[in-house]
């Protein structure tokens, strides 16, 4: 799933991230696999926008 000329990367904690899928106006075959870890006590919040062209 990890093609060799990338890595896996990490964002800090309370960082804002935005990750665009295969879908993507000209990002085909380049969408980013998210993981969160597992949830230790606060809850987290994740808001998806869908792109609507």
């Amino acid at each position: 799933m990890l093609r060799p000329d990338h890595c896996i990367e990490s964002i800090p904690l309370y960082a804002v991230a935005l990750l665009k899928g295969s879908l993507w106006q000209d990002n085909t075959g380049r969408g980013i696999v998210h993981r969160s870890p597992a949830v230790s006590s606060p809850p987290r919040v994740l808001a998806a926008f869908d792109a609507a062209w």
